[in-house]
């Protein structure tokens, strides 16, 4: 123990009849067996060299008697021996306890690694921080369950007119006799396993895997406002876009959300207020300087012409005429 609790209150009124040095004394044989939680040996010359209190013999066997019990082990202080003994029982209790911690969270962590990596194969891509409730029924919705147009294969109930998974289809006879060799190829069927069936992402899922490769982490393939927006017509080209626009602003899914349906919106509210065809070219007006025409020029860049009666113009205009 590097550490225990002391009472000074409870010290004091035991042991203010003694001197300095016996106080020293008993200070320095709690610190001990505390220190090595263990009695102190019963070996008087070698316990004061130890403590360094080699010149006070005496005094050390005058402190053992009065508040030590000599046992089989050492010398035992019987309120530090039930303090070093409460203190080893917790030690074990919270080994147990952090042993038993660290297995919970060694298979929490498996499991969770497991769902990931189904979900992912049935192509969809689950929020990082997803809590494990959700995780679980995300992963009861797209990997427990592989249906075949309105039927469920694998997982449904077997009853007596179905055949289970992983036994091979065959067709129910009245007769007993043995089956032979001398069946028709076109007899036999081939049953369709679901690790055979192709898994096409949802566009959902199909718009996170994208979203994940720009660098968006937070994603939601179940996010109500993206299958809106799914419905509505966006484009996966409509959500990468926006997925850059909120990388770079250090954003993450919502915000791209947010950008996809304010731009369908504001998309919505021009309809038919949308210039058709080509944006007329408007002419582009030349600021005037004066330095240019204090130095010859017509103020625009271009050389001052003169006219006969004294008037100057520019570009066909007179200069007092330019407003």
């Amino acid at each position: 123990m590097h550490y225990y609790q002391f009472n000074i209150a409870d010290y004091q009124s035991h042991t203010k009849h003694l001197t300095p040095i016996e106080d020293i004394c008993y200070r320095r044989l709690l610190d001990w067996q505390y220190l090595h939680e263990k009695p102190i040996p019963n070996d008087m010359k070698s316990m004061c060299r130890l403590l360094v209190l080699k010149d006070y013999q005496e005094d050390v066997e005058q402190i053992l008697n009065e508040f030590f019990v000599l046992t089989d082990d050492g010398w035992i202080n019987q309120r530090a021996f039930d303090e070093i003994q409460s203190y080893i029982f917790q030690e074990e209790n919270n080994q147990l306890r952090e042993d038993g911690e660290k297995n919970r969270i060694r298979r929490h962590r498996e499991e969770r690694k497991k769902l990931f990596a189904d979900l992912r194969e049935a192509g969809v891509v689950p929020k990082w921080d997803i809590l494990m409730g959700p995780l679980r029924e995300l992963h009861k919705q797209h990997c427990n369950k592989t249906k075949t147009g309105n039927v469920d294969t694998c997982n449904a109930p077997v009853t007596e007119q179905e055949r289970a998974c992983n036994a091979p289809a065959m067709a129910i006879t009245n007769n007993q006799e043995p089956l032979t060799n001398n069946h028709k190829p076109e007899d036999i069927t081939h049953t369709v396993y679901p690790s055979q069936q192709s898994r096409e992402p949802t566009p959902a899922a199909s718009v996170c895997l994208e979203l994940k490769k720009i660098g968006i982490i937070d994603l939601n393939p179940a996010h109500p406002k993206l299958l809106m927006l799914i419905e509505a017509g966006a484009t996966i080209d409509e959500f990468m876009h926006a997925a850059r626009t909120a990388k770079d602003k250090g954003k993450g899914f919502a915000y791209v959300l947010g950008i996809v349906k304010s731009q369908r919106a504001e998309a919505a509210q021009a309809k038919g207020k949308v210039l058709q065809g080509t944006i007329p070219k408007q002419k582009k007006w030349k600021k005037f300087s004066g330095f240019d025409y204090v130095n010859g020029g017509d103020g625009y860049g271009n050389k001052r012409e003169q006219c006969d009666d004294d008037s100057r113009t520019i570009e066909g205009h007179l200069v007092n005429d330019i407003p």
